[in-house]
């Protein structure tokens, strides 16, 4: 019996897959900007440090299913009351997702992906002896929901953004964010050499 519901399941799944699939990959890129406004989800680390505003770049493309996108985003963590310089940290990120774009109407989108990244956390403090140098990298996942405005070659968009980053204790971080990206298309013959 269980032979027969995944051969149900598997033939729903492949008659859903065209509908899904895109005709061409890679056909357009779209690339933008953001300023993000970042928080700590949990006291372990809000007790601590703060977090500064950040900004972002970021560039999508059509896949043969759904969207995949790379991101790099900047920010600081600064201790409570600076106290502490050496434990100031400078923050860029650099991830890649997987989403769906679904239509709500002619100029109205929501997407919504999964990623994953590294986060890159580098310090340079002046000592009286010379300089102290941090290097650190996290490993962390995502999960975005992001409303667009769609008007032909500009995107208009907000974006709620989760991360749960892998350090000894887990770091919980919550992004709203809202910016601007443009869409270009891309050369036939770039399209064939992508894939």
């Amino acid at each position: 019996m269980p032979d027969i519901k995944l051969a149900a399941l598997l033939s729903f799944v492949l008659i859903l897959i065209p509908k899904f699939c895109s005709s061409q990959p890679f056909s357009h890129l779209v690339i933008g900007g953001s300023l993000q406004d970042v928080s700590f989800l949990n006291e372990k680390y809000s007790s601590n440090w703060t977090l500064t505003n950040g900004y972002s770049i970021s560039a999508h493309t059509p896949f043969y299913v759904g969207t995949i996108g790379l991101q790099v985003n900047k920010y600081n963590y600064r201790t409570i009351a600076n106290q502490i310089r050496a434990f100031n940290f400078r923050s860029v990120n650099y991830s890649v997702d997987f989403g769906y774009r679904l239509r709500i109407n002619n100029y109205f989108y929501v997407f919504g992906a999964i990623g994953t990244g590294i986060q890159k956390l580098t310090n340079r403090y002046k000592r009286p002896n010379g300089y102290l140098y941090t290097d650190e990298r996290e490993l962390f996942f995502l999960a975005k929901f992001e409303p667009q405005a769609d008007f032909k070659y500009f995107i208009l968009f907000g974006n709620i953004e989760y991360r749960n980053v892998l350090n000894y204790y887990r770091q919980q971080l919550l992004f709203i964010e809202g910016g601007v990206r443009l869409r270009f298309s891309l050369p036939k013959k770039l399209q064939e050499f992508i894939k």
